[in-house]
């Protein structure tokens, strides 16, 4: 039968030594310090029969963890009166404590370990490990030397939790016990407690190879995301360490790619928002590059054009769009500028973004456009802009979005042009829309430059608007008035090489348009090849009856002008 002394916890002399031995185990920075410490870990053993000498090795602190803890666990249960039971806990966990600060050492140390003796890991080390972490929630007293024990067997847990996958539910189980228990008052070391369990989580989530068990993860974990998302991104806002953001950052990013409900849960927290909006602005490149993969994954969500209705954008979804707003407009590495201006682009195509939130993409883009910025970033830009504009209600569309675009025709870049001059065509089929482009913007000014000395393309895709306009008699006066525009049509359709065939069948088809109306006649007189064109072009198209008809209506308005 066991005396009422041998559950006395160690004299504060005693604690004292083992809480040293165990915090200077875990700063042990060499293998000169490491030999120094387990020398003194083997003498604190050696009174209780656990002798380790002095060329201790993991097995041995491994099969006392072992002993230690089923003897604590097993005393602690049988015992009927709480003193018995709390002194015998309190004995064992302090023992446990330094055997596990040690283990932890030799694993940081001596990674070789885990390959080298698997049966150790899964057969010892890896059942206790998850007990271990219950007992030291519950263990009362020893704050300080407890909360190092918490930490350190998170540590191993990190460590053994790629090699033992048997173990994943016992050790996501037990760390989320960490998460859930108040393990004492709110202070850095405590919050550091919370973070590494946090973090191991979600390591041990990334290091699933299949779909199925990233899953099970999930359904385990997923009570409890709101407070594991907390609490990374609450580390990732306090956190100086460029080490620590990275680690934190990945953690964030694992959640978000893989899972819908981490993601949405994420979209909606204005601490996640905030701790990755202040990420891009690190000066670690890649620091940012992953903030801004946070985003991408978070702002998907919300602009996926198969959706029946889209998702409506709250305030922290406001908050994530104007976060990469300012990392395009303030980044200096291109490539990451050209993904912030790629995830803008997909943002705008939600149908409920508000229109101020709009605008400030759109004016950031213009910035670009107009800066001191390399051509690509420029031209996607443009693109970018021009697309974006597509998608705006026709009502909610200011002259300043169209003058924009119109300015974007004469790019020095064929991309932007293109797209440019395909949503002029797009708005020109709006007829409000259409009229301020004609009378308000230099669309027609720009549009005369392009089919004088713009490529063949750009060339038949500026006349293939301005046709779609010349239907319109309401846009006759203004086109017939800008003597540039009627000086580049004329010349297109009458020189003497037709290079260009798109280019000249849309200019001839909008000539006639404009002279089947009395009133632009006088217009086109300035330009004396003209009624030969006609003329020969009437005697040529003898299998096309209709542009014959309109020919021969041109030559004789021309001919009357002319005359008289």
């Amino acid at each position: 039968m066991m005396r009422r002394d041998d559950y006395i916890p160690f004299d504060e002399p005693e604690y004292s030594d083992i809480e040293r031995i165990a915090k200077d185990v875990a700063r042990a920075q060499s293998k000169e310090d490491i030999l120094i410490l387990l020398a003194q870990v083997a003498r604190q053993f050696e009174q209780d029969g656990a002798f380790i000498d002095s060329d201790f090795i993991i097995e041995d602190a491994a099969q006392g963890l072992v002993v230690n803890l089923h003897n604590a666990i097993l005393l602690r249960d049988g015992s009927k009166r709480k003193y018995y039971r709390t002194a015998l806990t309190y004995n064992r966990a302090v023992q446990c404590t330094v055997l596990i600060t040690a283990i932890e050492m030799m694993l940081r140390f001596s990674p070789e370990t885990l390959v080298d003796k698997p049966d150790l890991m899964r057969e010892e080390l890896v059942p206790s490990i998850p007990k271990l972490l219950k007992l030291l929630l519950t263990w009362e007293g020893g704050e300080t030397i407890r909360l190092l024990a918490i930490s350190n067997t998170i540590k191993i847990i990190r460590r053994v939790g790629p090699n033992c996958q048997e173990a994943t539910d016992a050790f996501v189980e037990a760390l989320l016990s960490v998460l859930r228990s108040h393990i004492g008052p709110a202070n850095p070391e405590v919050d550091s407690i919370h973070v590494e369990a946090a973090h191991a989580i979600a390591q041990i989530f990334d290091q699933q190879d299949r779909t199925a068990s990233r899953k099970r993860v999930i359904g385990l974990i997923q009570d409890d995301s709101s407070h594991i998302i907390s609490t990374l991104s609450t580390a990732a806002l306090a956190t100086t360490n460029s080490e620590d953001d990275e680690e934190i950052l990945t953690c964030l990013f694992s959640f978000a790619v893989n899972s819908h409900t981490f993601r949405t849960k994420m979209a909606k927290r204005r601490c996640t928002i905030l701790a990755i909006g202040r990420h891009l602005k690190r000066e670690n490149e890649e620091t940012r590059k992953l903030a801004l993969n946070i985003c991408k994954c978070l702002l998907n969500d919300q602009t996926q054009t198969t959706a029946a209705e889209p998702v409506r954008m709250d305030s922290n979804s406001e908050l994530l769009v104007s976060k990469v707003v300012d990392s395009a407009l303030n980044e200096l590495e291109p490539m990451l500028q050209l993904y912030a201006i790629s995830m803008l682009g997909d943002a705008i195509r939600n149908a409920h973004l508000p229109l101020a939130v709009v605008n400030s993409i759109l004016y950031t883009l213009k910035t670009m456009v107009g800066g001191d910025e390399s051509d690509d970033v420029v031209m996607e830009a443009s693109v970018t802009y021009s697309k974006a504009a597509s998608t705006i209600n026709p009502d909610k569309i200011e002259t300043e979005i169209l003058g924009s675009i119109a300015e974007f025709t004469t790019l020095p870049f064929a991309r932007a042009r293109a797209q440019a001059i395909s949503t002029i065509d797009f708005f020109a089929q709006n007829e409000q829309l259409a009229w301020k482009l004609v009378s308000e913007t230099e669309m027609m000014e720009n549009f005369s430059l392009i089919i004088t000395y713009g490529s063949d393309e750009d060339c038949a895709d500026a006349i293939n608007v301005v046709r779609l306009l010349a239907r319109n008699p309401s846009y006759h006066r203004t086109l017939c008035q800008n003597s540039s525009f009627l000086g580049a049509l004329v010349h297109v359709v009458t020189k003497e090489e037709v290079v260009n065939r798109n280019a000249y069948v849309g200019g001839v088809e909008t000539c006639l348009a404009l002279l089947a109306n009395n009133d632009n006649i006088k217009s086109f007189l300035p330009y004396p090849d003209l009624l030969p064109f006609f003329v020969s072009l009437a005697n040529t198209s003898v299998h096309d009856e209709e542009l014959k008809k309109k020919l021969v209506s041109a030559i004789v308005r021309l001919s009357s002008a002319i005359l008289g």
